[in-house]
């Protein structure tokens, strides 16, 4: 009597299991993108709330100086909702927000954008930035990004060192303008940062 030959041999099948294991680690990657980008865009949203909540407060007849997170988050309705869930750091002036550490950083000598702490409230005229990076444990694909006046947002530039996951800003270098020292009140992004789009 013949002998019955299975269709598929020995190694005929492990073949297919290295094709099969190989097609879902190329596809694997693609939804980690998807929730990252999904995840940035609603970080993006919420600090570009909280950018125009400062604005807000600035302009007339408020005529009020930009505030760090906690303050703001206590005094102004529509920042709060950007933020909603919002939760303690350990840390003054960072809150955490699902994926992301966010802060309001404020200038402090000579208009130089300050941590924390190291604001100078004669400079607070100047501006602010709203910046979220991403927290301990995030995604790998997320991002830095600042929300400054005028609709501006900046983006880290790609291959630059990630923060570090800590409640501890990763505070771009750069200044504001003297107030009245021409039309616009936001400086060039540094090096190591990258003008994004606009969110207005």
């Amino acid at each position: 009597m013949a002998r019955h030959r299975s269709p598929v041999g020995i190694f005929e099948a492990a073949i297919l299991l290295v094709l099969a294991a190989g097609a879902l680690w190329f596809a694997a990657p693609i939804p980690r993108a998807r929730r990252a980008a999904a995840d940035e865009k609603e970080i993006y949203a919420a600090i570009g709330a909280v950018a125009d909540a400062l604005e807000a407060r600035m302009a007339p007849p408020r005529s009020q100086p930009p505030v760090r997170v906690e303050r703001l988050l206590r005094e102004d309705p529509a920042a709060a909702r950007a933020l909603a869930g919002h939760e303690a750091s350990g840390r003054a002036g960072v809150v955490g927000v699902r994926h992301y550490w966010v802060s309001v950083l404020l200038p402090g000598r000579d208009g130089v954008i300050a941590a924390p702490g190291e604001e100078d409230p004669a400079e607070a005229a100047r501006g602010f930035c709203v910046l979220a990076w991403p927290r301990e444990g995030a995604s790998p694909l997320l991002r830095e990004l600042a929300a400054l006046p005028e609709g501006f947002m900046w983006r880290r530039a790609d291959g630059v060192a990630k923060a570090s996951g800590e409640p501890r800003p990763p505070v771009p270098n750069a200044a504001f303008p003297p107030p009245g020292s021409g039309p616009g009140r936001v400086p060039d992004p540094p090096p190591d940062w990258t003008q994004h789009k606009k969110r207005r």
